[in-house]
């Protein structure tokens, strides 16, 4: 039987150290992770990493929070 294909996770938090803490264990459960720090670097990247799931904090600062960030990619690619 042929392995599957790990899981791309595109990543947006805002806080440095909770993205990293974020990544590593998703990264340890098998995972490929992008991560990036922002709802407008979500939505530059995610053409590029096709990911097979978001993960996002709600509060971002500045810009989309999580939630719209969530639906404006699902508006992008249902």
């Amino acid at each position: 039987m042929t392995p599957a294909a790990p899981r791309t996770v595109l990543l947006v938090e805002d806080h440095a150290m909770t993205r990293a803490l974020v990544q590593r264990s998703l990264e340890d459960d098998g995972f490929v992770v992008t991560a990036v720090d922002s709802a407008r670097g979500a939505i530059r990247a995610f053409d590029d990493v096709d990911p097979d799931v978001l993960v996002a904090d709600i509060n971002l600062g500045a810009g989309p929070n999580g939630v719209e960030l969530a639906t404006i990619l699902r508006a992008h690619a249902p």
